[in-house]
């Protein structure tokens, strides 16, 4: 695989960036934080989609970027006698995913998920794959120098990811060599039949007990189970009782401060009550007062009438 060119649009801090990449090799420096390596991430998003990123699809797009605008990264590449462009591509609010590849300018895939299969397909190795056979973190690389010849090539098997392999074959050597001691053993064993016999008796007798205890082991299992069923079943009903009790609560609550409010309101027009009853009582005792004044009032007018017409 040989890449050609990557375009980045609105992906993460580039808002539009093309680059061509040479024959031969090719250094991104810069400082940290100016985006060397969101390049590189950028590669692997526009390959396998969202399991190479960082972070969620959300925090991919330029933060500054308008919402209407598209977020996409292009990746142009030579894979043995073809060249290769896909397009990985988000859109909308919703930042749905799609992708497109082509074959010498001939689509071959338009889905973000038929995408990625074919590119897994071609380059014949996923994701994890991918980035550990291409790529290693620049703090692994910068430790291999003050490191001895033997750590330097355990740190690349690790980086390469081939420690686990050469781990498994000193586990399957190891498992040869046991393996041929057992079979030197039997190879002795069977010049006794006598105890040849014995030991296949012991086999099936041992045969017999671990299926004894296998059954058990079952039996308990699917108790286990059972009882682990019914502590979730009851813990939920725990649960639903704990939130009913809490509404209760609320109700409760709630009720409590109405009926304050209630009573208080009771109390204020009982209040109100008693003094217009007061003041009732004060206007009953006043009415024969206004009664006798009104009489006197009259009299005076009276009064005052026969003295004008005697004058």
């Amino acid at each position: 695989m040989k890449l050609r060119s990557i375009v980045l649009h609105n992906y993460r801090a580039f808002q539009h960036t093309e680059l061509d990449v040479p024959e031969g090799i090719t250094a991104i420096i810069g400082n940290n934080g100016t985006g060397k390596s969101t390049i590189i991430e950028a590669v692997g998003w526009a390959l396998y989609g969202s399991r190479v990123a960082r972070t969620n699809k959300e925090n991919i797009k330029r933060q500054d970027a308008p919402p209407n605008d598209e977020c996409y990264v292009t990746l142009t590449f030579a894979l043995g006698d073809d060249e290769y462009e896909i397009t990985r591509i988000m859109t909308g609010s919703s930042l749905s995913t799609d992708a497109t590849v082509k074959v010498n300018g001939l689509v071959s895939a338009s889905s973000a998920s038929g995408a990625t299969e074919l590119i897994e397909k071609k380059l014949g190795m996923d994701h994890d794959a991918f980035f550990t056979s291409l790529v290693a973190r620049q703090k692994e690389i910068n430790a291999l120098s003050s490191k001895t010849p033997g750590e330097r090539k355990r740190s690349m098997l690790r980086m390469l990811g081939i420690d686990a392999i050469e781990e498994a074959v000193k586990q399957v050597r190891q498992d040869k060599r046991d393996k041929h001691q057992q079979v030197e053993a039997m190879q002795s064993a069977l010049k006794d039949l006598d105890d040849l016999k014995e030991k296949r008796q012991e086999h099936r007798q041992a045969k017999k007990d671990l299926d004894s205890r296998l059954k058990e082991t079952r039996s308990a299992l699917s108790s286990l189970t059972s009882q682990v069923t019914q502590l979730r079943d009851k813990r939920e009903r725990e649960k639903q009782k704990h939130e009913r009790y809490t509404e209760l609560q609320k109700q409760h609550s709630t009720a409590t401060e109405r009926l304050q409010s209630k009573q208080e309101q009771y109390q204020q027009i009982a209040k109100e009550k008693q003094e217009l009853q007061q003041k009732q009582q004060r206007l009953q005792e006043l009415q024969p007062k206004e009664k006798q004044y009104r009489q006197l009032k009259q009299q005076k007018k009276e009064m005052e009438e026969q003295r004008e017409r005697h004058r």
